[in-house]
Order: structure tokens, then C-alpha cells, then sequence
């Protein structure tokens, strides 16, 4: 009976794409909320919950209200906010980045049987893409480019949109084009048909 299912019921290359596509993107979410907790867990221990409204430096190539301060010596505004919305915001961003890197490594993996090249390649070109971003990064179409949006501290305390002299570069839009990003590979992912040999 199972042959006869085999035969009648093929399983459809889109629906293993998918299911491989969810089961690394939860794996991945799994690894990386666990490894946060620990981490926090063993940030307090050592040093304590601290004060979540501790007051952190942030820059912009602009006043965005009557809070923010010119700075003469980097050409740039800046204000403070509290620690723990910082934080938020880096959370919010490496879930964007897992997001992307899982889309790009399921679309990698598409092409090639073995499951540690793709990983391999996927580092090649996220680390490629990082360099050559943050290389070229006063480009006006580096805006664009989701592998500037990996250096996470900097996009969410502002400093990046001063490397880059472009306001775009910040949390909102690095989301943005993160989320996109992943879901334009994951489509093109289901598109594109993998040559079989025979």
C-alpha cells in the first residue's frame, strides 16, 4: 500500500522545500532564543538585572525631535535612550537576519545535495556580502543591501546612517529589507526547479 501511495501520491518538490524551509527557520529560531536566554540568564547572574532605562548614546545624520544634540567633532546629532529598547530593537533585528540567512541558505541548499557545502557557501556570501557592504557603504544604493544591515549594534544605536551619510540606514528600513530579502529568495526558491540527473 505505501508503494501504491508512492505512485498515486508523489510528494511535490515545493512541499519539501517548504517543510526543509520551516524546519531550519524554527531550528534556527530555537537555537537562537535559547542561546539569548542563557545568555541573559547568565548576564544577570554575574552582574545583575541592571537598570533598564540606563541612558545609551544614539546618532542620526538629522534631529528627529527637539531631544537630539550636534556634535561638531563626528558631524552628526545624537540623543540617548533607555538600554532596554535598544535591546528590543536587536532582537528584533536578529530575528530579521535568522530570517534572511534561512531563506538565502534554503535556496543554496536547492542546488546542492550536500547539506554542509550549502552552509559552507551560505557563510561565503553572507560574509562576502557583510565586507563588500560595509566596504562601499556611502554607495546610495548600500541602502539596499541586507548584508549592512548585520552589524547590529551600530544599525540600532545609529551610528551605520553616519558611515553611510544616508538617514535610510537605521532599524526600520534594516528590517525592512531584511524581511523582504528573505521572502523574495523564499519565493524564488519555490520557482526555480532543481535539474535532476539521470
Amino acid at each position: 500500500s505505501s508503494i501504491h501511495f508512492l505512485v498515486t501520491k508523489p510528494i511535490r518538490p515545493i512541499s519539501i522545500y517548504v517543510s526543509k524551509w520551516t524546519y531550519n527557520l524554527v531550528s534556527a529560531y530555537s537555537l537562537l532564543f535559547l542561546s539569548g536566554g542563557l545568555l541573559f540568564i547568565i548576564a544577570t547572574i554575574i552582574g545583575g538585572f541592571g537598570e533598564a532605562r540606563y541612558p545609551v548614546l544614539i546618532y542620526a545624520t538629522e534631529p528627529l525631535d527637539e531631544q537630539f544634540f550636534f556634535a561638531t567633532a563626528n558631524n552628526a546629532y545624537f540623543s540617548f535612550e533607555p538600554l532596554i529598547s535598544l535591546l528590543l530593537k536587536c532582537a528584533v533585528l536578529l530575528i530579521a537576519q535568522v530570517f534572511f540567512l534561512n531563506s538565502l541558505f534554503s535556496l543554496i541548499g536547492k542546488f546542492m545535495k550536500n547539506h554542509y557545502a550549502a552552509i559552507i557557501v551560505t557563510l561565503i556570501i553572507a560574509i562576502t556580502g557583510y565586507v563588500a557592504g560595509n566596504y562601499y557603504i556611502e554607495l546610495a544604493i548600500s541602502v539596499y543591501n541586507p548584508f549592512v544591515y548585520f552589524d547590529t549594534w551600530h544599525i540600532v544605536d545609529g551610528w551605520k546612517s553616519i558611515e553611510a551619510n544616508n538617514a535610510n540606514v537605521n532599524f526600520l528600513y534594516g528590517t525592512g529589507i531584511l524581511v523582504m530579502s528573505g521572502g523574495l529568495l523564499f519565493c524564488l526558491g519555490l520557482l526555480m526547479k532543481r535539474k535532476v540527473a539521470r
